[in-house]
């Protein structure tokens, strides 16, 4: 790794943190207490990664981050979206980077790097950042959706990240309906595959607007209609986590959500009017994140400091 820091003198005290999504990987670096610099982001292609040394094409963007950067890292904190095993280790599922199924990913990259490496559900980092600048009380249960490429969730059970073992809490993978639709997970009738990025990107190019003014479009016609039916099913998505897990409060987010136009009190309505009365659904607190693509920076701290406490193990919560 490099050995200068951002103004030449090194900083033992950086964190890179890579976010590793279905379309981008986007990689940055934070410090204990400063703020993120979106203009050092690196963002790349995930499919740079889609091949045999998949590994090796991870640990050259880390590497290329820290030279181009001038960093230095103490650490590397990488958010995935797959199922790992018991120890954070050992990929099990990996729908957008089915290469790195069965790879022993965060002791190969330690090998690699000389530093410690840490790995993380990519939703659970978000919802770590969000709960940090939300405030969100200690000990609260909170529910995280993220709405891009796929569907990201994740929970704060009573305060502490719910885990289950060998796999993700696979929000978007929860069967409904029996159309027959195929999900990217290769099974039919997720959820997912009635509310993913890929078909806003469709309906952007089948009605030749661009995807950044489609939910201008929102109530007309039968393009209006098919964005209320995405919507919908997001709405299906959030409420079912909720009564799984019965959270005070939950934050809602994605690039999906943060595009201009989109029906943030419609998707509000359809969440509860899916929920029960009286509970949760007039007390469920419904936040927006606010971060956008920072929250996982800030999230990599949170976890860093739990691995820490926890004597550099991340263990499996039930």
């Amino acid at each position: 790794m490099c050995s200068s820091g951002r103004d030449g003198d090194g900083d033992a005290g950086e964190v890179v943190v890579v976010d590793i999504g279905g379309t981008r990987i986007r990689v940055n670096s934070v410090r204990p207490g400063e703020d993120v610099d979106p203009s050092r982001m690196l963002v790349e292609d995930t499919c740079a990664i889609r091949n045999g040394r998949c590994l090796d094409s991870l640990c050259s963007i880390v590497k290329r981050y820290a030279e181009e950067r001038r960093v230095s890292p103490a650490a590397v904190v990488i958010g995935m979206p797959v199922s790992f095993d018991a120890g954070m280790n050992v990929v099990l599922k990996c729908n957008n980077v089915p290469q790195l199924v069965g790879l022993p990913v965060r002791d190969a990259l330690v090998r690699r790097l000389g530093i410690p490496v840490t790995l993380e559900h990519d939703a659970m980092l978000l919802l770590l950042g969000e709960a940090r600048v939300l405030g969100t009380p200690p000990g609260e249960t909170v529910l995280g959706v993220f709405f891009g490429t796929g569907i990201g969730g994740a929970v704060l059970l009573g305060g502490r990240p719910f885990r289950l073992p060998g796999m993700g809490f696979e929000l978007g993978h929860i069967p409904v309906g029996v159309a027959g639709r195929r999900c990217v997970c290769g099974r039919t009738d997720c959820v997912e595959a009635y509310a993913n990025g890929h078909l806003l990107n469709d309906l952007a190019e089948r009605t030749r607007t661009p995807i950044s003014e489609l939910f201008g479009l929102w109530g007309r016609g039968e393009v209006g209609e098919e964005l209320e039916r995405i919507v919908e099913y997001q709405s299906i998505a959030v409420a079912t986590g909720v009564t799984l897990f019965g959270p005070s409060r939950a934050v809602i987010g994605g690039g999906v959500c943060g595009m201009a136009g989109y029906p943030r009190e419609a998707l509000e309505a359809q969440v509860r009017a899916r929920l029960q009365r009286p509970r949760p659904a007039d007390d469920l607190r419904i936040d927006w994140a606010r971060l956008g693509d920072r929250a996982a920076y800030y999230g990599a701290l949170r976890v860093l400091d739990d691995v820490g406490a926890r004597g550099g193990r991340m263990p499996v919560e039930m």
